[in-house]
């Protein structure tokens, strides 16, 4: 199993986006993401470990460095709305996470 792709809506840095991760192949297994600073690689890193964990990514995201032991779900969820979506009285955000089951072996 992998994480196909992932699509992001009035999620934190993200107005809309979508990425797609290629399948694994020939022992190649790793997916690289690369940015300049503030370009939200560490937000699409929390968004597929919110669809993955819900509540248990906050331990997650903490182990990691993430947040402070104090942090909470609530918290991280009700700060995660796209700035300008707030603006316009939005109210919900969107995260899809696609995966495809691989037959191994």
């Amino acid at each position: 199993m992998y994480i196909k792709r992932i699509k992001l809506k009035n999620f934190k840095s993200y107005a809309e986006a979508e990425f797609e991760f290629p399948p694994p192949e020939k022992g190649r297994n790793l997916i690289l993401v690369g940015a300049e600073n503030g370009h939200g690689k560490t937000t699409l890193l929390e968004a597929i470990y919110l669809c993955l964990y819900d509540k248990d990514a906050i331990a997650n995201f903490q182990r990691a460095g993430l947040g402070d032991s104090k942090f909470k779900y609530h918290d991280f969820i009700s700060q995660s709305l796209y700035k300008e979506a707030a603006t316009q009285m939005a109210r919900s955000y969107e995260m899809v996470l696609e995966m495809d089951l691989m037959k191994t072996g």
